[in-house]
């Protein structure tokens, strides 16, 4: 037998399941809530106190408050520190555009190569797009293809348009 505690003795055996091995002991009206009404007889009386196992133990609303307490704290912790990682990775990287009076660009961006709000490249202006006029006169813009000088969907409309004159 282990020693008394609060008055009681641990028989090992769980009020609720009856299982026998490890248990703890629990106040059925919390010690806060004891001392709270001046009823501090209530924390060493055996009525009070009941032996539970771990997972009757994590049931009690006890159990559960100081869980969520516990996980509330650890969340703004964990979010404090996502946050000052993020800070830390945020405008590390110098953007390689240049100014008009020929100096290279200061402003901070994100990623490495990329541009700051001032030069973005135009699309209009980018190698890499599709060379193909429509009818009315209007290019398109589309991204090329690696080995075609234009875009799928111009080249899928130039195959068709070419199968049409064969017939």
């Amino acid at each position: 037998m282990s020693a008394a505690r609060y008055g009681v003795f641990k028989t090992g055996t769980c009020r609720i399941c009856s299982y026998f091995g490890y248990t703890e002991l629990h106040h059925i009206i919390s010690q806060a809530m004891c001392i709270s009404l001046n009823r501090e007889e209530l924390i060493t009386n055996p009525g009070n106190i009941v032996e539970l196992c771990l997972p009757c133990h994590d049931l009690t609303n006890h159990s559960i408050y100081r869980q969520s307490k516990i996980g509330e704290k650890e969340l703004k912790k964990e979010k404090k520190k996502v946050s000052a990682r993020k800070r830390q990775r945020r405008y590390k990287y110098v953007c390689p555009g240049v100014s008009k009076n020929g100096e290279p660009c200061t402003r901070k961006v994100r990623i490495n190569g990329k541009f700051c709000h001032n030069h973005i490249p135009s699309k209009y202006a980018d190698e890499d797009t599709c060379t193909h006029v429509k009818k009315n006169n209007i290019r398109c813009r589309r991204r090329r293809l690696n080995d075609f000088q234009v875009c799928g969907g111009c080249l899928q409309w130039i195959e068709k348009e070419e199968r049409v004159i064969k017939l």
